[in-house]
């Protein structure tokens, strides 16, 4: 093609181009459709909750009354909460708390105190004897020393429950063992350190700063005053 007919061609219509204030907003549209969209659903929802209700008329309720139920027993659990300025303690939570040790927390209780708590615990285990319970109550200041006072009773009361555990368990074992042919020698002499073990347990607790309440013998304690 010569230069010539190039020159007779029609010319290009220019692209159409668009000022920054003349764009389209795109925000704008988008938020409209969105709130076209949101009023057909809720349209259509309240068309099918209408269809439902004069179908089935017990069925209409069904939704209306679940919510105001469930707020009347929450108002109901919450409002004895309020009173009492205490929050509302679920059921989860109040079966969890029974499986919590019965020890109660001294805030008065020094480092020395805990110490010789907990070494009354674990001379008791490592050697047989409650030595260092003893020395608690026999000492001269030991009426000064509460928290002390408490773990010597407390250990004292649990040595005597262990060596009435130990010959019951014994006599029950010597005769299991011989019932079942020499079986149940193996099977059941670990439950011989069941007290071993909750002598430790108590231990860790003395060194925490808690009082120990056994069932029982806290209360035979106390009934005799020495707690």
């Amino acid at each position: 093609m010569s230069d010539q007919e190039r020159n007779n061609l029609p010319a290009e219509p220019a692209a159409e181009s668009w000022s920054l204030e003349d764009a389209p907003k795109v925000e704008e549209e988008l938020s409209d459709r969105l709130a076209e969209a949101a009023d057909t659903i809720t349209t259509e929802l309240d068309d099918l909750k209408a269809a439902l209700s004069a179908d089935e008329p017990g069925g209409a309720m069904v939704g209306e009354q679940a919510a105001p139920d469930v707020a009347e027993v929450a108002q109901e659990v919450m409002e004895p909460a309020a009173a009492s300025g205490q929050p509302a303690t679920t059921g989860a939570a109040k079966s969890a708390s029974a499986f919590k040790p019965a020890a109660e927390l001294d805030p008065e209780s020094t480092s020395d105190d805990r110490l010789m708590s907990m070494l009354a615990w674990l001379t008791m285990v490592i050697l047989q004897l409650p030595i260092v319970s003893i020395i608690l109550l026999l000492s001269a200041t030991n009426k000064e020393r509460p928290f002390q006072r408490h773990h010597a009773i407390t250990s004292l009361l649990f040595y005597a429950a262990a060596i009435v555990f130990g010959i019951v368990y014994g006599i029950l074992y010597a005769i299991l063992g011989l019932v079942t042919f020499g079986i149940g020698y193996i099977c059941l002499w670990p439950l011989f350190f069941v007290p071993h073990l909750f002598g430790l347990y108590f231990a860790l607790q003395a060194y925490n700063g808690k009082r120990i309440e056994l069932p029982i013998l806290s209360d035979l304690g106390r009934n005799q005053g020495w707690l």
